[in-house]
């Protein structure tokens, strides 16, 4: 099967992604950086930014320009099976991001970086390894094997509370809706907002019109709006 999702040479081909196409595309692209950041480890010359850094870096973008459209997707659509897709997702890449937060060699790789810097490196540079290794702390490096192990629970039940908590608030918006038959209330509106309105009450065998707190009509009424009772 063609995945979308693993052409990170363009923009993201949101008209073909479909859900099956998440999982897959994670799992391969996981996989793969497992092996690539095991190369870098195992290579004693890799050991300044543009050898060493670099290359995790892309790692890191092409990871997150596959999530970026799988997270957009999840939100923006009502979807159950984006919803499911999105909710696979999340024990893989959260224990992905544990596991390098927890990574001994690659911290090591790091702190080595913070003192080889020379005086003139790029102030970019020296930010990024600092963050790093400051994530590297709070990601629990420096814990006890059985403790590093209580962390990653902790990180995946955490993952998936926050997921379930965003999924909630976003049922919770798409079940309210304003309706109205009186037209002077939507004075200042945009013609496609009241239009759009018009069509959800008709779909619904109403009359007038019906809003949804759906972010475009949100931003139409709040920014639009004559009615201060309507804002």
């Amino acid at each position: 099967m063609s995945n979308p999702l693993l052409d990170c040479q363009a923009l993201p081909r949101f008209a073909e992604i479909r859900p099956e196409h998440a999982l897959p595309a994670l799992t391969e692209t996981i996989a793969e950086h497992r092996r690539r950041l095991a190369r870098l480890l195992d290579d004693p010359e890799a050991r300044d930014f543009e050898s060493f850094v670099v290359p995790l870096e892309e790692m890191h973008h092409e990871l997150a320009r596959i999530w970026s459209p799988v997270g957009h997707l999840h939100a923006v659509l009502e979807d159950p099976a984006w919803r499911e897709a999105y909710n696979d997702c999340l024990p893989l890449l959260t224990e992905h991001g544990t596991e390098l937060a927890q990574n001994k060699a690659l911290q090591q790789v790091f702190e080595d970086l913070s003192r080889s810097l020379p005086p003139g490196a790029p102030e970019a540079q020296r930010t990024l390894v600092e963050k790093a290794l400051r994530d590297f702390r709070l990601g629990g490096v420096a814990l006890p094997e059985s403790e590093k192990a209580a962390f990653r629970e902790a990180m995946q039940e955490l993952a998936a509370v926050q997921a379930k908590f965003e999924q909630n608030l976003q049922d919770a918006t798409d079940s309210w809706s304003f309706r109205t038959d009186d037209e002077a209330l939507l004075r200042g509106l945009p013609e496609q907002t009241v239009e759009r309105a018009r069509a959800d009450a008709a779909r619904r065998g109403e009359s007038g019109w019906r809003l949804s707190l759906d972010y475009p009509t949100w931003q139409a009424v709040i920014t639009h709006a004559d009615a201060r009772e309507l804002r």
